[in-house]
């Protein structure tokens, strides 16, 4: 038996009506997608401007769009031709509305009522920013500061000390600027903004910034009160303290704080060191901190500074200095500074070595007092040649206003033939000690 297709027209008529409405849909469907596509991209095209009027019609094409509505309300406030805050603030808040978990429009929606004074507008505006997104620093910024601009210091304070919990590497100098100059008193922002739960780093940025700004007092304050504590932190997080009171010459500040950091464990003495000697790591058994009362040094052009040279004269290490090029300059290289008492008198001996250093002036240990020079300005004989490990030292009496000293390893210009210096110097066990008032001679 042969199987025939049914011809057209012996269809059911209801399979041709279905067949019919699915077509009608599927052409209703694409018109509709057609419409939208079209539609969105008259809006998109609209809304990627800051014209008020093309804003204006693309929000009437897409009612619902909080960006297009926020994008509005900013032109409103900030166009050269158009500005109308009262008609921004309303666009601004259509769009926080329009995107009622959406902290950034309830932000810039605050802000902008901050802007034009209308406090209660911003207070309610930038406490639900908050709200909706508690971890985000930017808005607690905004609050602290909206609290200041409304007299609110306690608020103020709080989100500060938020703030500060959150990103202290990108807020932390400006929130001691703003509440320094809210407040004006370094004490009430420390107990309130930082607090007892403030990190000893965020502490010694705060120390930092009131030294920066004249309060060096104040910030003693704050490092007394890091070391009233059994704090852990790294040398590194308080050398820039230790620096600025360098740069001060508060010397008596920098030396309580280094004795802190000696008795906290911060910095270390060498086990072999001499405890009489007033010269931190004179042997350089260490590597040098670079700050503070430890060896401080520079990068020079011709010169070489090696801190680890292994031909001691005592212990394992000693410092060695190459003269690359031949030239008659002044050097000063690597320096420290060491604590003293006015009035008395100290020795300071040291050993050095030389291999081919051709000049008329050689490298010598200098001691000078920072505050005076004219007070205070020795030096030692100074090495030339090709010598052996030998020591020299010289003696001095502090001043009546001595408190600290500065040691230079030093070298001169040349005034004779040769002039240019050459050749590699090396200095090692580097001491300084009271000297019995009886026996010490004059200064050299």
């Amino acid at each position: 038996m042969q199987w025939l297709a049914p011809h057209a027209g012996d269809v059911p008529l209801r399979s041709r009506a279905v067949s019919g409405a699915f077509l009608l849909a599927v052409i209703s469907v694409v018109c509709v997608t057609g419409f939208e596509t079209v539609r969105l991209a008259i809006v998109s095209h609209l809304a990627d401007t800051w014209d008020v009027s093309r804003l204006q019609r693309a929000l009437a094409l897409d009612a619902g769009n909080p960006k297009i509505a926020r994008r509005l309300g900013l032109a409103y406030f900030y166009s050269m031709e158009s500005v109308d805050t009262s008609r921004g603030l309303d666009y601004l808040r259509q769009a926080a509305e329009l995107s009622e978990y959406g902290a950034p429009y309830w932000a810039d929606y605050g802000r902008s009522c901050d802007s034009v004074a209308n406090l209660e507008c911003a207070g309610q505006a930038l406490e639900r920013a908050v709200q909706l997104g508690p971890t985000t620093p930017r808005y607690h910024w905004l609050l602290a500061n909206h609290y200041i601009q409304s007299d609110q210091p306690d608020k103020a304070a709080e989100e500060f000390a938020t703030l500060l919990r959150l990103d202290p590497d990108e807020y932390a100098q400006k929130t001691f600027r703003v509440c320094l100059k809210a407040f004006d008193n370094p004490d009430q922002i420390f107990r309130k903004v930082l607090t007892d739960k403030a990190t000893p780093d965020l502490k010694l940025m705060y120390a930092e910034f009131l030294c920066d700004t004249g309060r060096a007092d104040s910030a003693g304050q704050i490092w007394r009160d890091i070391t009233a504590k059994p704090a852990v932190f790294a040398f590194s997080l308080a050398a820039p303290y230790l620096v600025r009171l360098f740069n001060l010459q508060h010397y008596e500040a920098a030396e309580k704080v280094w004795r802190d950091m000696e008795r906290l464990g911060v910095v270390r003495r060498s086990a072999d060191e001499d405890r009489r000697n007033l010269i931190f790591n004179g042997g350089f058994e260490q590597p040098p901190l670079n700050a503070g009362f430890d060896w401080i040094y520079r990068d020079l052009p011709y010169l070489v500074v090696d801190f680890a040279d292994s031909h001691a004269c005592q212990g394992r290490r000693c410092l060695r200095l190459d003269f690359t090029v031949p030239r008659n300059e002044e050097y000063q290289p690597v320096y420290t500074f060491a604590p003293v008492e006015p009035g008395r008198s100290y020795g300071l001996q040291f050993y050095a070595r030389s291999e081919n250093v051709e000049s008329d002036s050689g490298p010598r240990l200098r001691v000078i007092d920072p505050m005076c020079r004219s007070c205070l300005d020795v030096a030692s004989e100074m090495t030339v040649g090709t010598t052996p490990w030998h020591p020299l030292g010289l003696t001095f009496t502090a001043g009546p206003q001595t408190k600290v000293v500065q040691v230079v390893l030093w070298r001169p210009r040349g005034r004779s033939f040769p002039t240019e210096i050459s050749g590699t110097f090396w200095l090692d066990a580097v001491s300084l000690q009271v000297v019995a008032p009886s026996s010490a001679p004059e200064n050299k």
